[in-house]
């Protein structure tokens, strides 16, 4: 999740308007409600996968982080 106050400079700097904090927040209970069925359908869907999570993350080598190289980690039931 993107903390609000980066939100609301991402739209100062794309619309030229500052969201007050209560508009966004109800935007984000709003999407909440909106997406709660779906939210459980999908985690039923995913329950009944034989992976239940892949992950791919970037690793640090000599104090860089490398796109080129990855870690694939997958938790298989």
């Amino acid at each position: 999740m993107v903390a609000l106050n980066r939100v609301q400079k991402l739209v100062k700097s794309m619309m030229d308007v500052t969201l007050a904090e209560a508009s966004l927040l109800k935007f984000v209970w709003r999407l909440h409600q909106a997406l709660e069925e779906w939210e459980v359908s999908a985690k039923e869907a995913l329950l009944k996968m034989p992976a239940m999570n892949v992950d791919e993350t970037s690793l640090r080598v000599d104090k860089r982080t490398t796109g080129s190289m990855f870690i694939q980690l997958a938790i298989l039931r």
